[in-house]
């Protein structure tokens, strides 16, 4: 396993940690309700990969991980080549919810590249090749089992191993299926779907539980993160119901506890090699009792421990001095560091741009690990805004970007600081909504501010909405419902119909289908703008008739502007039958082009799980008027 020679596998294990890996998951008595409500819900899983027991398959395993703090400091990258065996053990009768055992080594593993930690890696290699213990029921892996010592980086490439060799859930009679599995970063919920090829099957990670962790924080609340599936693509072979081979690729987007926001990109492929005699097999019970279980959260100390080595390892060499002086520099003079179109930049000066942005990247991302983990930066911080107002406009980002309580409480203040510029109270006021662990402190000072007839007022509304999902994610329900009973109570009582529009798109981050009952009467309103925004509303609510109120609102509207906001809200959407007919019907006869041309490239995007769309793009690509939209169907239709 390799790290790039700047960071080392130190460095590479704690930023797993930190982001889940190896390190959170479902209590065990959770497991267990999840293992026998699995168990009494299915009579078998649906192709379930299978291992005959006397007989151990032997796979080449290639996995890589991309981890990146946001976009502010340089990766940390990692791949593993090795062939990994996978043998059956005898599970004893009256072993409780788990019915099959597999005994799993890594043999062979080498680095992708050089790395400067051989030692280390030598280590690790070490402990994999010692194997652990999967404990399974009907399909998912409910324990991961390894020696006491074992240390977070093993495990974390056990549990993301582990997680390829389960295929959880009921299959029924659609084709389709969801489950509830664990990994290396947590519990998430996965969709699984046949495909046309004999034991062929697509996998997609749809969304992770909240991940509550051992212990609380400083402030006595229940330590939790909850990581966001940006990407999810797999798909699982099997020859006589054995796994035979297995692509898959992710991405996922974590926010790290009091600093910033974790992005992870991991790709693995296994393929089956052989079949060769079990060798050296230990007795189940012998293995079972000499392991333990890896599958529990980290303490809240061992996460605090863990951020602050990601701070430190943020901050590098700079000071705040230095942070300050370096990104005041290059965002001070030279060309722009972000270009709206870079088609006409010459390769010497686009070299040039880019390292002086990953200069500024690594800056920034030192000056906002320092504020969020030393509150006598903050003042400083916002006199370097008070001496240079217009040169020091970072400030403002890195403020929000550290997200630590005195952060919050200082960008507060500045917005009701009448010695402060309008520009810069307006700034702050942005950089506020977009904070991504709100403190109750903020949440409340939002609140304060709806009703009020000023940007403030509507930046709140918008705001407050993305808190909802943000703070319902982090654990913190109750001070969600709040929030969206807030947004609800300010719909009902407010006749101003500009008000009512950004209540409508306020309350479409949420995501709330409690709101569902105050939103339905604007879905008819005489307002255009009222009624497409009211649409939007709907896009991330979950119901059994949301998808219908959806396609109806679709398929009667007139307004093409309002016609295109119920488009968009039908883009964060699960493919449905409903959605798919509505959209078909614009994408043939709507006499708005660009109504068309966006049915067209969401119904693209769900070919390969609604079938049904498929002669719809291929009717449109010969016989729309428009050549852009019979592009994009052609384009469409050729991919599904």
């Amino acid at each position: 396993m390799a790290t790039s020679a700047s960071t080392g596998l130190a460095r590479l294990a704690c930023l797993l940690i930190a982001i889940g890996g190896g390190a959170c998951g479902a209590r065990p008595s959770e497991r267990a309700a999840n293992a026998n409500a699995s168990r009494d819900a299915r009579s078998q899983a649906a192709g379930l990969p299978s291992f005959a027991v006397g007989t151990t398959r032997e796979y080449h395993l290639e996995l890589s991980s991309n981890v990146r703090i946001a976009a502010n400091a340089p990766p940390v990258d990692f791949t593993l080549r090795a062939r990994f065996t996978v043998t059956p053990l005898v599970v004893p009768r009256g072993s409780g919810a788990i019915d099959e055992a597999l005994q799993v080594r890594v043999l062979d593993a080498e680095p992708g590249s050089s790395t400067g930690d051989a030692a280390a890696f030598a280590g690790l290699v070490r402990e994999l090749a010692a194997g652990f213990l999967l404990e399974r029921s009907t399909g998912s892996v409910r324990s991961l089992r390894m020696a006491p010592n074992a240390s977070a980086f093993a495990v974390s490439i056990a549990r993301t191993l582990g997680a390829e060799l389960q295929l959880g859930g009921s299959e029924g009679t659609t084709g389709t299926w969801s489950a509830t599995e664990s990994d290396a970063t947590g519990t998430y919920r996965v969709e699984y779907q046949r495909l046309a090829k004999p034991e062929t099957f697509s996998k997609k990670k749809r969304a992770y539980d909240a991940l509550e962790l051992k212990g609380r924080g400083a402030d006595g609340a229940r330590l939790s993160v909850a990581p966001e599936v940006v990407e999810s693509e797999g798909r699982l072979e099997l020859v006589g119901g054995g796994l035979q081979a297995l692509t898959y690729r992710e991405k996922l987007k974590t926010r790290l506890l009091g600093s910033g926001e974790a992005v992870a990109e991991t790709s693995l492929s296994m393929n089956f090699t052989r079949d060769v005699p079990a060798q050296g097999i230990t007795e189940y019970a012998a293995l079972r009792a000499s392991t333990t279980d890896h599958f529990d959260a980290v303490t809240g100390q061992d996460q605090r421990k863990n951020n602050a080595e990601l701070e430190r390892s943020r901050i590098g060499d700079f000071t705040f001095e230095s942070a300050i002086a370096e990104l005041a520099q290059l965002n001070g003079s030279g060309p722009p560091l972000l270009l709206a179109d870079s088609s006409r930049e010459t390769p010497a000066a686009r070299a040039l741009r880019e390292q002086r942005l990953v200069r500024n990247n690594r800056a920034f991302s030192a000056l906002s690990a320092i504020l969020a983990s030393d509150e006598s930066s903050v003042p400083r911080a916002l006199a370097e805004l008070a001496q240079h107002p217009d040169a020091r406009s970072f400030v403002l980002d890195a403020l929000a970007s550290a997200g630590s309580a005195s952060t919050q409480a200082a960008l507060l203040r500045m917005t009701d600081d009448a010695s402060l510029s309008e520009s810069i109270r307006q700034r702050a006021v942005a950089s506020i909504i977009r904070i991504k662990a709100p403190s109750p402190a903020t949440v409340q000072a939002l609140l304060g501010w709806l009703g009020e007839r000023s940007r403030r007022g509507t930046s709140a509304i918008y705001g407050l909405g993305t808190m909802v999902r943000l703070l319902r994610a982090a654990g913190q329900t109750a001070l969600a419902e709040q929030v969206s009973q807030a947004l609800g109570e300010r719909l009902r009582r407010t006749t101003d119909g500009i008000e009512r529009t950004h209540l409508l798109r306020g309350i479409a981050n949420t995501g709330d289908a409690a709101l569902l009952s105050d939103v339905l009467p604007l879905l008819t309103s005489p307002d255009a703008s009222l009624r497409g925004a009211a649409a939007l509303a709907l896009r991330l609510m979950t119901g059994p008739n949301v998808d219908q109120l959806l396609a109806e609102r679709i398929l009667k509207e007139q307004s093409a502007v309002a016609l295109l906001d119920a488009i968009d809200a039908a883009k964060p959407r699960a493919p449905s039958s409903a959605l798919s007919r509505a959209l078909s019907e614009v994408a043939l006869h709507s006499a708005d082009s660009q109504a068309r041309y966006r049915s067209v490239k969401l119904l693209g995007s769900w070919a390969d799980s609604e079938p049904e769309v498929r002669p719809v793009l291929s009717q449109v690509a010969l016989h729309d008027a428009a050549e852009d939209v019979r592009r994009a169907a052609q384009s469409a239709a050729e991919k599904s």
